[in-house]
């Protein structure tokens, strides 16, 4: 596929939209990590808050939380006591995002 940009601004376009989606979300580092005692209120609390500030959250969750809990388990309880939709799980890394 050949791409013929006509200016600045359309080559800009481009690359962003060649970008992977986890790229576009505008979140750079995790906002909120989750520690060895898993999702607790503290946490749940503070994903609600920046969830309702900027309308997406960033999360990792910690190896010493991954004894207990997965990282598909951890987004799923937050995603349901926050009333967010998990965007995409990379690792130990997930995004949630205001429904």
């Amino acid at each position: 596929m050949e791409v013929i940009c006509v200016s600045l601004s359309q080559e800009k376009k481009v690359r962003i939209e060649m970008r992977k989606p986890y790229d576009n979300t505008g979140v750079s580092k995790p906002a909120v990590r989750v520690g060895k005692q898993g999702p607790t209120e503290g946490v749940v609390e503070e994903v609600a808050k920046r969830l309702k500030r900027t309308g997406i959250v960033k999360v990792k969750v910690l190896k010493s939380c991954l004894k207990n809990y997965s990282c598909e388990d951890v987004a799923e309880k937050l995603s349901s006591y926050t009333g967010a939709a998990i965007g995409e799980i990379r690792g130990h890394t997930f995004v949630l995002f205001k429904k």
